[in-house]
């Protein structure tokens, strides 16, 4: 499922304790709560936003994997550009501050549970995080969110690793570089003509 996001991403916050204050002045049972503001809250919005527009909505039940590949697109700063609205040589080419990755993941994965797409974002068992730059009206998210086996390939043979049988590479006591070379070639030949490449695959 993919989801477009418009907005500005926003970090969910560290996570503090709270023991509420009851009527008699004493305090009650202390919780964990992630920090929040009206940026956080806008974002929430924004991905439930998204939610609604999409084109074929999925919703994950309870237990099943997840694996989740996106891109977060930070707007650039005035700072960045001189005047006509030429990149300023001095920009930086990567998203290399604040908010963390990681935050941002946090934030993400929590507001998706928040609209029903994933039961819970312990669900979640890969990603793929990016966060990049980007210009004026365009920044917010593009979001992938998939059943995590539903694209698996199969190896072939009944490894228990899960992993494709690897050729041995062999070659005699005392060999060359060159027979090193040559007996690497064989073996990539035969890990080849084994586990052979689909017509038209592409990487």
């Amino acid at each position: 499922m993919y989801l477009r996001v418009y907005g500005a991403p926003a970090p969910q916050g560290s996570i503090k304790p709270v023991a509420p204050r009851r009527k008699d002045g004493t305090r009650g049972r202390t919780v964990l709560i992630h920090e929040t503001g009206p940026k956080v809250k806008a974002w929430r919005a924004a991905v439930l936003a998204a939610v609604g527009r999409a084109d074929k909505l999925e919703r994950f039940a309870a237990g099943q994997p997840v694996e989740v590949i996106v891109i977060f697109r930070m707007t650039r700063p005035l700072a960045d550009y001189r005047a006509g609205g030429h990149l300023a040589d001095s920009a930086p080419a990567e998203h290399v501050k604040r908010p963390d990755l990681d935050k941002l993941l946090r934030g993400l994965l929590d507001a998706l549970a928040d609209a029903g797409v994933l039961a819970d974002d312990s669900q979640v068992c890969a990603v793929s995080a990016t966060k990049v730059w980007c210009g004026a009206g365009t920044g917010g998210a593009e979001v992938w969110v998939n059943d995590l086996h539903k694209f698996e390939v199969k190896p072939r043979g009944e490894q228990i690793t899960g992993e494709p049988e690897l050729i041995p590479l062999t070659a005699a006591a005392g060999a060359t570089v060159p027979d090193l070379a040559a007996a690497l070639k064989a073996s990539l030949e035969a890990a080849n003509a084994a586990h052979p490449v689909p017509d038209g695959a592409a990487f």
